[in-house]
């Protein structure tokens, strides 16, 4: 019943839209 992939950060953004994420909110 694995439908979703399997990703570390699933309750967050990627990382790819993490930096650009941290530095629009912590800018």
């Amino acid at each position: 019943m694995k439908r979703e992939p399997h990703r570390p950060n699933a309750i967050g953004p990627p990382k790819r839209y993490s930096s650009i994420f941290l530095m629009a909110m912590y800018h």
